[in-house]
């Protein structure tokens, strides 16, 4: 009801927003899938669980080289996605558990070896929009909560309702002064394209999606500048091509546009590239990488490394529940710029400080099992917060949580308990980001 006469909810409601399936969900698709549900009614889903029918209705143009090198796929959006590799000779069995499982350790050894080497992953599916004309400028600064950055720069935006709860997340890459590449999470096209079309004004402004015709080759860790560099002509050093910024580069014969950037915290470089050239690029990496132990990773090696750096994620932290200031993100939000869709009730909140609950990573004593999204945070007997995020850190070599708590239990070192599989364990509120807290490692 809330959704029809105002058009949001006070909780968030992305589990039943149709726009969560795109056009892969043909009737053909809908149809496969509901036999399969009735099939498996009375069986649990467990995490790490990908059902096989309709697959695959969406796979990026890497698919059939990343599966002979040993990727496990999941989906996200429709896409075929790489959750982490197995060596092809001796793959182990998949199996899904609520604790730390079979898959375990290749998932560590990928983590590791991006954080001590190099890694390269496609990422298939991004969510991406062009977005130009002489009113774009203005249109993505008024939706933004952030500053717009400068031509050849990289920024992140953050979307809000009038009432200064969050929509999305965008990374803003400004090619020209009136030209916007928008990347945002995979699973958001439909809901991020409605988003900008509801709101962009009727002249001035062209919207283009590119989420199809484009991909991008994730290129991280250490040894990334190296390898980059023994296929390019172009500089990369940190003067010509800083941290946060983007170049269009060559790539043996091809071009792309290479974005200075990494959710793995790690210094890294997002290669966005038009489907017809992705394997071409590819290949050129992986022949250089040879030397520098240049290793396959996937999504889930990822997730362990944004934990580390308490990275926000679209429907895990960033939901429509909490605003940009309850999930500790107040340096995105830029007061002084002029107006922006939701600053009124961002002001008012700063003013008073009226947070409901608040952004909290924790570390967690368990060794058997990882926490899950809804897991409950108690201060004895009282519920105070709950699980938004949870993985193992492997280069800390520990259990963590990202939580949203009742901002009286927010503060580095309170000591609380996360329940993970019925049991109790404790969690200690720390600072973040845990790893690498100065940001050293990308800017390097």
């Amino acid at each position: 009801a809330e959704i029809i006469i105002y058009g949001e909810s006070e909780w968030d409601s992305w589990c039943l927003d149709p726009r969560r399936f795109t056009e892969y969900a043909t009737v053909n698709y809908t149809a496969l899938k509901a036999i399969e549900e009735y099939q498996q009614e009375f069986v649990f889903h467990l995490p790490g669980e990908f059902r096989p029918a309709g697959r695959p209705a969406k796979v990026g143009p890497l698919y059939d080289a990343l599966n002979a090198a040993g990727a496990y796929n999941g989906y996200i959006n429709g896409w075929e996605r790489s959750m982490y590799f197995n060596d092809p000779a001796n793959p182990v069995e998949h199996k899904p558990s609520f604790r730390f499982t079979t898959y375990t350790e290749n998932v560590k050894r990928e983590a590791l070896a991006v954080r001590e080497t190099a890694g390269i992953t496609e990422i298939s599916g991004f969510s991406r929009f062009e977005v130009a004309g002489p009113k774009a400028a203005e249109f993505l600064n008024y939706l933004s909560t952030n500053k717009l950055p400068k031509v050849g720069r990289i920024g992140l935006a953050y979307f809000c309702f009038e009432n200064g709860n969050m929509v999305s997340e965008a990374t803003v890459t400004r090619v020209a002064e009136d030209r916007f590449i928008l990347l945002s999470a995979a699973a958001a096209e439909w809901h991020d394209l409605d988003w900008l079309t509801q709101h962009a004004p009727a002249e001035g402004v062209t919207i283009t999606n590119l989420t199809d015709t484009h991909t991008a080759i994730h290129l991280a860790g250490p040894n990334s500048r190296a390898i980059l560099a023994a296929v390019t002509e172009d500089p990369l050093d940190n003067k010509s091509f800083p941290w946060l910024s983007s170049r269009r580069i060559s790539i043996g014969i091809h071009y792309v546009q290479a974005m200075r950037v990494s959710f793995t915290g790690e210094l890294g470089y997002e290669l966005h590239v038009p489907n017809a050239h992705a394997r071409g690029v590819y290949q050129l990496l992986i022949e250089a990488g040879a030397d520098h132990g240049l290793v396959h990773f996937g999504l889930w090696a990822t997730e362990a490394m944004r934990m580390e750096k308490c990275y926000r994620a679209w429907k895990g932290e960033l939901i429509s529940e909490f605003t940009p200031l309850e999930c500790g993100l107040q340096r995105f939000v830029d007061f002084d710029k002029g107006d922006f869709l939701g600053r009124d009730a961002l002001v008012k909140q700063k003013e008073t400080g009226a947070y409901r609950r608040v952004f909290a990573p924790m570390i967690i004593e368990n060794d058997v099992a990882p926490a899950h999204e809804g897991d409950p945070v108690y201060d004895g007997d009282k519920i105070v917060g709950v699980v938004t995020s949870a993985g193992y850190g492997w280069t800390i070599d520990k259990n963590i949580v990202l939580t949203f708590v009742d901002p009286d239990y927010a503060a580095a070192g309170t000591e609380l308990e996360v329940q993970v599989i019925g049991n109790r364990c404790k969690a200690t509120v720390v600072t973040e980001p845990i790893f690498d807290p100065k940001h050293i490692r990308p800017r390097a």
